[in-house]
């Protein structure tokens, strides 16, 4: 049985930890013995990875996780113990460690990972690539800034877009009286993001879309939900002291973090995207998955998921100005029209089923494990 290892720093809540465990879990479904080596003890995926035998290895206890030397010291012994055959890395700082070790104990086959399209998802690209055999890009527009800013070769890059578990939007339910408890008619059109609430995510100018939208009385019998952890100090006090300023208090509930976003997503009518950088928008499938007409900035890989007018909006930028647009035309679009779009989308978003969708990352293994 052939061995992989995968490494990150943690399994919080998170988009590329997610893709870590879907792949890990179709490995094993594969046939392959698999193993999970993380830097910090944080684990947010233990109902999906329950009774799937997958053994998660901390490198270091948490006293000592920012202590470089000790934390790669610890990842060089799992290595040495486990001898894997694969060593497939996810996110920039397990990347460097992670190949360099995989290098020096002789792993068949080192993958890692850039899943993001801002400049620090390269950081150290450079050093690491000659340690790699193959680097994993999420989206076609990391394989080509890895390619064209960093020198990257062609032939070590692979454009393999994210999985997701299709079943769990697409069948989850509506939560029962979800508008009542919002204190909100039953007719009333539901917004939402789903999104930590971060400088990057662009909450803020989100805000201020809607006051524009209000201006143009588009807003009369709409109200938008903000769902996702705070990511950063003062971002969530930022957002609110936005919606004050703007006299949107009425128009906007920030529901925080919510283990029920299948369902959320259900109760709603439409999502927006409005983030300054993405890589690969796992939210944006999510929401076409669950039936929601998507709009969305065009942030990192979300114009290659998401066609114009086909399967969502577009919109032309990231200024509140162009939110607005974007987000009055799908407003003014007859249900019909809306209905079309959600169609597309629903046919569109099963090319990134789970088993479809990993089945590339496993042609990898076995290609360079057995070449």
């Amino acid at each position: 049985m052939k061995r992989v290892l995968y490494y990150t720093g943690w399994l919080s809540s998170g988009g590329a930890e997610r893709q870590l465990i879907y792949t890990a879990l179709a490995a094993e479904k594969k046939g392959y013995q698999v193993k999970i080596a993380i830097d910090n003890p944080v684990i947010h995926y233990e109902d999906m990875l329950k009774g799937s035998g997958i053994e998660i290895l901390v490198a270091c206890p948490r006293s000592i996780t920012h202590r470089t030397l000790k934390r790669v010291a610890a990842l060089s012994r799992i290595m040495k113990s486990y001898r894997p055959d694969v060593v497939h890395t996810f996110l920039r700082q397990s990347n460097l460690w992670g190949m360099l070790l995989a290098k020096l104990h002789g792993v068949p086959l080192k993958i890692a990972s850039i899943r993001n399209t801002d400049e620090t998802a390269f950081e150290r690209v450079r050093l690491y690539q000659g340690w790699a055999d193959r680097i994993i890009c999420n989206t076609r527009l990391a394989a080509e800034m890895a390619r064209t800013r960093y020198g990257i070769p062609e032939e070590k890059l692979s454009v393999i877009y994210n999985a997701i578990d299709l079943g769990r939007f697409r069948d989850a339910k509506p939560i029962p009286g979800f508008r009542e408890s919002l204190g909100l008619p039953e007719s009333t059109r539901l917004g939402v993001t789903v999104a930590r609430i971060a400088e990057k995510k662009n909450h803020i100018g989100l805000v201020r879309a809607l006051k524009i939208l209000e201006g143009q009385g588009l807003l009369e019998n709409v109200h938008f939900l903000l769902v996702g952890k705070p990511g950063g100090r003062g971002t969530l006090e930022a957002v609110m002291e936005e919606v004050q300023r703007t006299g949107l208090k009425q128009k906007v509930t920030v529901l925080g973090g919510r283990e029920d976003v299948p369902e959320i997503l259900k109760s709603c009518d439409f999502m927006v995207l409005p983030s300054f950088h993405e890589g690969f928008p796992n939210v944006v499938l999510e929401a076409m998955a669950a039936g929601l007409f998507v709009v969305a900035a065009p942030a990192g890989g979300t114009p290659e998921l998401l066609e114009n007018e086909r399967t969502g909006v577009l919109a032309g930028g990231f200024d509140p100005e162009h939110l607005a647009a974007a987000i009055g035309e799908y407003l003014k679009m007859e249900e019909r029209q809306r209905e079309t779009v959600r169609q597309a989308a629903l046919e569109s978003v099963k090319r990134f089923d789970l088993e479809r969708a990993c089945e590339p990352v496993l042609e990898i293994y076995e290609n360079g494990i057995f070449a």
